[in-house]
């Protein structure tokens, strides 16, 4: 019997799921998401570091985002040897039935010789222009297909813009052992910005270059805000929530009937609460009057 393949393997990009040993419905979930979209053969599952109150002593960070700096740190340096660019998953993916064609589009049009690092999805933060400059490219991308028009992948720049999450991205085969270097810098002096964010500081000291595709061809389980591994980030579930929300309006396989139970099952007063409608409508409408920068 022919071994099997991956379709990202005749693109040149390898994958790799980083997950703790003590999370096994994480493992199970994302093991599940790569067989339903075929993508078992392509990824190796990397254990995730588990770190603990001695990892964050005299540090800002949480042990959790300590944990989570030196496994992406760690899983970079195991591929930087490799010939392959490499997509790099935490363990709370969801894939997309696009994502591999918009991986292929981003290879066949030379994204990743431009970019180090190109993000399949990211956190929308609850604020008007990010919002506006996705729905933009949404509503686009929706007029072509009505035309019957391809809808062409677009890499949004993030040297314009605030990003943050790590939980699935693309790096250039040039790039993974800089990137790796880069981290392993800031794991030596005592890492002060979780991993996201220490990536947004690289585009500006070292000049990383970062952007993000879309349509988002990944998104993350809308139930996995009040399920973090990153301990000491559980008061935020309410906020992590509404960008998640927000993550997923722009995901290629947006499902409203997805979206509606998550909301009834984590924030039922989002469809019951007056001021809760009035103040998502208003947000709505805000997003489509901010001017293109």
């Amino acid at each position: 019997m022919a071994a099997a393949t991956s379709p990202l393997a005749a693109l040149g990009v390898a994958g790799v799921y980083i997950n703790l040993d003590r999370s096994a419905e994480r493992r199970t979930r994302v093991e599940g998401e790569l067989a339903r979209h075929g993508l078992t053969a392509g990824y190796v599952r990397f254990p995730g570091y588990d770190a603990g109150e001695a990892d964050a002593a005299g540090s800002a960070l949480e042990p959790g985002e300590i944990g989570c700096f030196r496994s992406h740190c760690a899983a970079l340096r195991q591929f930087a040897a490799g010939e392959r660019h490499l997509h790099v998953a935490e363990d709370d993916i969801v894939f997309s039935s696009r994502f591999a064609a918009v991986t292929g589009e981003l290879v066949r049009a030379g994204m990743l010789e431009r970019y180090d690092l190109i993000f399949l999805d990211t956190v929308v933060a609850v604020g008007l222009e990010l919002v506006s400059e996705f729905r933009r490219l949404l509503e686009r991308n929706e007029s072509l297909a009505q035309t019957g028009a391809a809808t062409p992948v677009v890499v949004l720049d993030f040297h314009h813009h605030r990003f943050a999450g790590t939980s699935s991205y693309l790096v250039s085969r040039r790039s993974i052992a800089r990137v790796a270097k880069l981290l392993e810098r800031e794991l030596a002096a005592g890492p002060t910005l979780p991993l996201d964010l220490q990536y947004g500081r690289l585009m500006q000291t070292d000049g990383l270059r970062v952007g993000c595709a879309f349509p988002f061809a990944t998104t993350v389980r809308l139930e996995s805000a009040s399920e973090t591994t990153i301990v000491g980030r559980e008061g935020g579930e309410a906020i992590r929530f509404a960008c998640d929300l927000l993550r997923y309006a722009f995901y290629a396989d947006c499902d409203w009937d997805v979206a509606r139970r998550a909301i009834e099952a984590i924030a039922p007063s989002l469809f019951t609460d007056t001021q809760d409608r009035i103040i998502g409508a208003a947000f709505a409408q805000a997003t489509r009057a901010i001017p293109r920068r």
